[in-house]
């Protein structure tokens, strides 16, 4: 489920003109994996955390998660953006920061998305 709703928010907001990487779609076979996403991780200019019940438990979300989270803290880089799918466990470091729920509904919470990552 995570997977087609991710899938199609990175649509979504490509045909808004703004870029998206997405790991699974973007990793070839072969490719370094640790690498490849630290370096998408730097060349984006945002990070958006997909949470809900299935990927809060998942250590790929966690390690992503952190990598982006001391490349900020380091860089004064680019912003991690929390995007709640659904009712899920959300840790302290990701709590206090600008969010977009989804829960409410999709287009509300795609256009609110749209303005967070326009607004540089």
């Amino acid at each position: 489920l995570d997977d087609a709703v991710v899938r199609r928010l990175a649509d979504d907001l490509e045909r808004q003109g703004i870029r998206v990487w997405v790991d699974d779609a973007e990793i070839r076979a072969g490719e370094n994996l640790f690498a490849r996403i630290e370096s998408a991780l730097h060349e984006m200019d945002f990070l958006g955390i997909v949470l809900s019940e299935r990927s809060v438990t998942s250590q790929w979300v966690a390690g992503e998660v952190t990598m982006r989270l001391l490349h900020d803290l380091s860089e004064h880089g680019a912003g991690v953006i929390p995007i709640i799918l659904d009712d899920c466990y959300i840790s302290l470091a990701l709590r206090g920061l600008p969010s977009v729920d989804f829960r409410a509904g999709y287009d509300e919470a795609l256009q609110g998305l749209v303005r967070l990552l326009t607004r540089r």
